[in-house]
Order: structure tokens, then sequence, then C-alpha cells
């Protein structure tokens, strides 16, 4: 039985080597031969059967041109010229020589062997390449007289000698090199990826549907471009061979000039021109991102390709295109850093993915499999591949479109528990403003950290309640992030049963200069609200501020306390509700300070709607400029009894003469301000920076921390960031 099983396996491997001689052996990438097979279905290739490192198809002239014209994925198209068995050197030789050379090459013909032997006897590739030579010029010199010579790096004909379980296969390549080798990449950086495994690597990921649907291609860490490149070639139908030079089997004698010729005209034909752009990439790198713009000019794809620098956590998806696939081969340690501080670059990739490529194909190739559980997505497929020599993982996820995303925010368990969290504060902060008579403060401030929203209810004089929702932006938010603002505004909406039209979103971003100046929109749509007394006008829709700050309260009231026919210095007023709030409270006099028209133009209004006199003085100017100039006596000797000193956190406005940070600046102008201060003054000195150090210190003055007392109860969340301070001249036990 043992003897007739051995027989059984001797027997289909022969008629496998058999059929080597009578079929075109076309090798793929690792793990990629399925795929091979595919590409050369879809191109009209008769294919015989798939094996293990590539494919079998008909043995023609006309089916070698073609898949060395247009396949992609292959490495070699090999043309088997004999097979026979090599135990030994002596045997490999006698085989190769037996071989009609004489009908295949001329003496003056150059040539190359590459060999490759696996579970043979024979161990050494280098070995077998150098008796593979011996044998082929040996009998060319017996018949012809003279002897082809070998060129290794262009020859006019490609060998290869391979030896499997001591049965030889001798092939020529119909390419006369790697298929991979496209002449388009001449300047190679750091982890190139080669042309065909690219190549794979996008026909697995859909990519030729989706590019003949309309769909974009983004690789945001594009390299040297070799993913732009092919998939870009893919979508014009350009054949990769046309960018090598000739057939690589124009001195074979066996080559036909006519098909080879006809078959490229084919190809020239085919290829779509004028095509619109539709491939996008970009990289941190300089150099990658020229490189990759040259190898597309090379490619003749440049104007189907778009490359520009940009960090990845800062890719979004190109406007005016649909969604398609976005595609990248991150680092992963092995070549490019080390994979342990990998993880964070990870988590970002997968963050942004999440957020903002709703509806595209993602697809990531990485060295290092475990990184992909960092992204914190489910991959819909997983295929294992080769780069090099280093096993790889290629992971595609399906990303969700934005009614999903939106409808996913909205089932979210989040929303009932933001809900919950909005009635309980109404209860508990909403008694609190009654029994105080406050009816402008903070309903909610971030209290989930999944909807990252400040919710403020104004109450106008006629009773009207309004809400301010600002979304604080970071470079961190998505789009799921804004799909759950947008729910917790509809979960707001249920809550207080507001119209539409009295909620106002906004979103908070990092400002640069004095931003918060800018307009959003022009409706003048301003609201008159109370705060005891005073009569405040605010803008909930305009402006990133509304003018009146809520978190302010308790220091308006406490300026009120010590006002009674004091004179009020009031440092960056803003719209002057301090000023307002201190001369009902009996301030003599007063004068406000601002840079923006804006804010000095609505300080007036305020000033008006409360019938404040002729003594309280609205000035649009540099405070700072302004404090130098009081130091050297130009605004007259008088001091002030009240100063309350607001400055903001940065300012490098370009009405200021210099920039201001309060950390680093505030001693210097506390000090500054402190000159036109009565002996008998007290300032108020206040900030909104999170961790701000008080760092003014004189002998002659005393500092009291205010923060605690002067932070108001719906703003219990912010105490880390809102700082107060009073400053008074130390009064000696002489006097």
């Amino acid at each position: 039985m043992e003897r007739l099983c051995a027989g059984l396996m001797a027997l289909r491997f022969l008629l496998r080597m058999s059929d080597v001689v009578d079929s075109i052996f076309v090798t793929a990438p690792p793990g990629m031969g399925n795929l091979l097979m595919q590409e050369l279905e879809g191109l009209s290739v008769p294919v015989q059967r798939e094996m293990k490192g590539g494919v079998y198809v008909e043995k023609s002239i006309e089916v070698g041109y073609r898949v060395c014209l247009w396949s992609r994925i292959a490495n070699r198209a090999l043309w088997p010229l004999g097979t026979f068995e090599a135990k030994d050197e002596d045997a490999l030789y006698a085989g190769v020589k037996a071989i009609e050379w004489e009908s295949h090459l001329d003496p003056d013909v150059t040539l190359a062997v590459d060999a490759n032997c696996v579970q043979s006897a024979i161990t050494h590739s280098h070995f077998m390449s150098l008796k593979t030579k011996d044998a082929i010029v040996d009998r060319v010199r017996d018949i012809a007289g003279d002897r082809p010579s070998v060129d290794l790096k262009q020859p006019d004909l490609q060998i290869n000698t391979y030896l499997f379980r001591d049965q030889a296969t001798i092939s020529l390549d119909l390419a006369g090199q790697s298929l991979y080798r496209r002449g388009y990449r001449t300047v190679g950086l750091e982890a190139p990826l080669k042309e065909h495994l690219a190549a794979g690597l996008l026909f697995r990921a859909g990519w030729p549907g989706i590019s003949a649907e309309g769909g974009a291609l983004v690789d945001p860490m594009c390299g040297t471009g070799t993913f732009l490149i092919e998939a870009a070639m893919m979508a014009c139908k350009a054949a990769p061979g046309l960018l090598r030079e000739g057939s690589g089997v124009s001195r074979w004698k066996h080559h036909d000039a006519a098909a080879w010729d006809r078959q490229v005209a084919e190809a020239r034909e085919q290829r779509v021109r004028g095509a619109r752009e539709l491939v996008f990439g970009s990289d941190w790198d300089r150099r990658s991102v020229e490189t990759a713009r040259q190898h597309a000019k090379q490619a003749g794809v440049d104007g189907l390709i778009q490359v520009e620098e940009r960090d990845v956590r800062d890719v979004t998806p190109p406007s005016g295109v649909d969604p398609g696939l976005m595609i990248m081969n991150p680092p992963y340690g092995e070549r490019m850093g080390d994979a342990r501080t990998l993880a964070g670059l990870y988590r970002t990739i997968g963050d942004r993915l999440r957020g903002y490529w709703t509806g595209w194909t993602a697809a990531v190739f990485t060295g290092n499999p475990p990184l992909c559980r960092e992204l914190r997505l489910r991959p819909r497929r997983t295929y294992d591949y080769r780069n090099g020599a280093i096993p790889c993982r290629f992971a595609l996820y399906k990303l969700a479109t934005a009614d999903r995303l939106q409808a996913q925010a909205a089932e979210e368990p989040g929303v009932e528990m933001l809900e919950n969290r909005l009635r309980r504060n109404l209860r508990h902060i909403g008694k609190w403003a009654r029994r105080s008579r406050v009816t402008s403060y903070r309903l909610y401030d971030g209290d989930l950290p999944e909807y990252g929203l400040a919710i403020d209810l104004y109450q106008d004089t006629d009773g009207d309640v309004s809400a301010h929702v600002t979304a604080n932006e970071s470079r961190g938010e998505n789009l799921l992030s804004e799909a759950r603002q947008r729910a917790g505004v509809q979960a707001l909406k249920r809550v207080l049963d507001l119209p539409d039209e009295r909620v106002i979103l906004k979103s908070r971003s990092r400002q640069t200069r004095n931003t918060q100046y800018d307009r959003l929109e022009n409706r003048d749509s301003y609201k008159t609200v109370a705060e005891g007394d005073a009569r405040y006008l605010v803008n909930l829709t305009d402006f990133h501020d509304t003018g009146l700050f809520l978190d302010n309260r308790m220091v308006r009231a406490y300026l009120g306390e010590h006002a009674e026919d004091a004179r009020l210095l009031n440092l960056f007023g803003y719209t002057g509700s301090v000023t307002v709030a201190a001369a009902l409270a009996g301030a003599r006099s007063s004068v406000t300070i601002d840079l923006s028209n804006t804010y000095t133009d609505w300080a007036r209004e305020n000033f008006t709607r409360n019938e404040l006199g002729d003594a309280h003085e609205v000035l649009r100017a540099d405070c700072l400029a302004w404090l130098r100039e009081a130091e050297k006596g130009l605004h007259g000797s008088e001091r002030y009894d009240l100063v309350y000193f607001d400055p903001p956190t940065f300012s490098n406005s370009k009405g200021m003469d210099e920039s201001f940070d309060v950390q680093r600046d505030h001693a210097e102008w506390i000090r500054r301000a402190l000159g036109v201060m009565a002996d008998q003054g007290r300032m108020i000195f206040r900030c909104n920076r999170k961790g701000f150090r008080m760092q003014f210190e004189d002998e002659a003055y005393t500092v009291k921390n205010l923060s605690g007392r002067m932070l108001p109860m719906d703003f219990e969340r912010r105490r880390s960031m809102l700082h107060c301070f009073e400053i008074r001249k130390r009064i000696s036990r002489e006097s």
C-alpha cells in the first residue's frame, strides 16, 4: 500500500512537471497567487491553474507578451525551455546542455542566469547559476564556434533555473527583468514598497471597481508615491509594460516583433486620456513629496495626482470627490522608528478614520499587526502578505456613512445620560438661580466627556429663554464627535422644549490674534438681559462671545460693593458690564478702555441703556500703551479708587504695540496699573488662564486671592481656570 501511494505521488509529480514545459509560469508576490489569477483572467489571459508562487497560463507568444505588458501584480513571466532530474552538478550541467540553445540565441547575444533551489540535493543557488551558464555557452560554442557573453546588468536574455526536489526547470524570462520594475521610480527613499506589491494591495482593496464608479483614492503617508502612481495607472488603464524599454526578449530567435508591436499599439490606444484628478497623496517629509511628484511625472500620470506636504494627523477627505479608498503603509517599527512609540500614531489614525472618512473604504498595510488594534476599528477582512522579508498584515475597513454616524450618535447610551444630566442640572442650578434672582447662567459645562459642550441659558427682559451652546473644538475633533454634539443639541431642545431658532450652536477653536472681534454672522440680533438692576445687551449669534461673561457675575457684584463714590478705571473693558455694575452701585466716575471698536460701541450702548451720565467715559485705546503713557504723566494726575484689570490670556493684535502673555507679563503691567491707583484704592486683577500663578510681589502691597470667593456656583467645573486677586497698598502702623 505504501509503495502504491508513493507511486501515485511520483506519477502526479511527473505529470505536473510535464505540464510545466507546456505552460508559461507567471510568478506572484507571496500570498497573491489568487489575486494574480483574477487579474490575468480579467486581462483575457487563458489561465490553466494556480500554484504556490504563481499561475500557469497558456504557452503562446501572444499570451506571454500580454502578461508582460499588462500584468501589474506579476513578478516574472517564465517561458520553460526544458525540465529534467538534477540530483548533482553533473546532471544539472548535462540537462542544461541538452537543450537546443542554438535555436534560441546566437553567439553574439549576452545573457545572465539567476537560480533558486528548494528541497534539493544541490543547495547553492549561485553555484547553480554558474553551472547553467557554463552549459549554455559550452553548447553554443561547440556548435557555432563562438560563445555568448555574460552581462549581469543589461543582458539580452535572462535565463532562470529553478530546482525543486531535484527536478530542474530551465526558463526564459520574457520580460528580461522583474515586472515590478516599471521604470518610473528612480529615487528610492527609506522603506520603499515594490510596485507589484502595491498594485496587488490596491487590487485586493477593490480600487479598480471604486475608480470605475468615480471614487477617489487618498494615501496620507504616500512616501515616494508608489500607491498613488499604481492607482492612477489603473484608473487610466495605462499598461505598466509601456514604461519599460522593449520586450526584454528582442534577441530571442522566437521573438515575434510584429506581435509585440501590435500589442504595444493596442495598449497605447486603450489608455484613457484627459481623466480628472482623482488620486491624492500627502506626506510630512518634503523630500518624499518632491520625489513622489517626480515619479508621477516620469510615469506620465502627474495630471491625475495631487501631492502635498501635510502631517497625517491633519489630512481630511478632499473636497468635491466621491468617497473612495484611503490606503496607507504607516511605519511599524522595523525600519522607521520604535514600535513602542507608534501606538499613539495608530490611535490618531483610527480617530481620523472614524471621524472624517465616513463612507470610505480604508486599507492599512503594516508589518506590526498588533498595532492595528490601536486603530480601534473592526476590520472587514484581513490578509497576510510579506514586504520583502517582513511578514505584514493588510486590513480592510468599511467606514460608516455620515447618516449612520448621526444615527449612531443618537442611539448611544450617552444621549440618555446627557438628557438626565441636563434635567438634573436644570432642577439643581435652576433652583439656585431663581433663589439668587439670576436669570442667565450656565446649565452644563462639559460634565460628560463625550459631550464637550458649554450650555448657557439667557432669559431676556421679555421672559424668553435662549440657549447659547459652545462646542469646544480641538485637534482630536472629528465627524463622530460633531455628530454627538448635534445629538446633544437635540437632547437640549427636548429637555427645554425650545424651538430651533432659540438654540445657537458655535464652535470654540483656538483663536489667532484677536479673532474674538470677528463677526460670525450679521443678524444684529441683540437681546436685553437683566442682572440685578443692570440691563445688558447680548448678541448670541454674531460673535464668538455674547457680550456678557456669566462667569464674571460675582466680580461685578464685588466691585459694586466697593463702588460708592469711587473713581473706576476698567482696563480691557470689553462691553463695559463691570462699569455698569459699579456705576449703578454709586461710582462717581469711570474710564473704560478697550482696543475694539465693536466693544467700545457696545459699551456705550450699555451705558445708554442704564442711563449712565457723562462722568462715565469710554475710550478706544491699547490698554498697555495707555498705561505706559500714564506712567509718563500724559493722562493727567487723576488716581482711581477702583482699578479693574482683566487682560486676555494672550494677544498679539495688530493694533497693539507688542504681544502680551498674561503669565509672562502680568507682574510688570500690574505694577504699572498700580501707578494710577489711589493710595486707599484697590485693584481687582482677573484672568482665565488654566494653571495661572500670581507672580506679582511688592512689600508695599498686599495680594489677596479671591478666586474661590469669585467663583459662581454654575462655574464650579472651571475652578482651575478662573483666577481673581485683590491688590491694595499696605497701611503703615505709623499712619
